[in-house]
């Protein structure tokens, strides 16, 4: 039988699809890569008690993909003229350390560096999305910020946990990862889900699409 931490991330993530379609038609389009990604995160956390015997070449794959859709679902909230820099240099920099961590420590265990890797640049991102003087204008507003801090509050809370991850698994603590980890990605699909609907919610005829190119 599935266990909680497995059970109510899906529960979540499912409640952020249905909102995401819900929206469809009052989203920008980079946004509705969230939907993608919650159910993507979704099968990865229903199927993954069953694949722990593979090991970790299976979450390669989906953790390179996840950070992608991340980061490109933001593409039409960032409206300054660094974007072009943003969405070309995190990328970058994490395929970068994708590759690098899976060629020299091999793909037998997820790598603290490719874990810490993905949180840092994800946080970055949605900062810069935050606090951009563009961002989020009129009614649009406490979506975009509620957005923004899903993510920020997720990948801040991960980050020591990824960093630490071989010394908290090694210890009898490592029960706390996974309620800690179940917890914030609750929480996550929870703000998501809420800052589609309010989307929606506001009808409005504020575009997000970037006017810089």
């Amino acid at each position: 039988m599935l266990s909680y931490y497995v059970i109510i991330p899906v529960i979540s993530a499912l409640l952020c699809i249905a909102s995401g379609i819900f929206s469809w038609h009052h989203l920008p389009v980079s946004l509705r890569l969230l939907i993608l990604e919650a159910f993507i995160s979704m099968t990865a956390d229903a199927v993954n008690p069953y694949l722990t015997g593979l090991g970790y070449p299976i979450h390669y794959p989906f953790l390179l993909i996840d950070f992608l859709l991340i980061i490109y679902a933001s593409y039409s909230l960032l409206q300054t003229k660094i974007r072009r820099y943003i969405y070309a240099t995190l990328p970058a920099a994490f395929v970068f350390i994708w590759l690098i961590t899976g060629y020299h420590f091999g793909l037998k265990e997820l790598n603290s560096y490719v874990l810490t890797g993905f949180s840092l640049l994800i946080t970055i991102n949605y900062l810069v999305v935050l606090y951009s003087s563009e961002v989020g204008r009129g009614s649009n507003k406490l979506s975009v910020r509620l957005l923004c801090f899903s993510f920020i509050v997720y990948h801040c809370g991960t980050f020591p946990l990824f960093t630490l991850i071989k010394l908290l698994i090694n210890s009898r603590i490592n029960i706390t990862i996974i309620d800690i980890n179940t917890a914030l990605d609750t929480t996550k699909y929870l703000l998501i889900a809420i800052s589609l609907l309010l989307l929606k919610g506001n009808n409005s005829s504020v575009s997000l699409t970037p006017e810089y190119e």
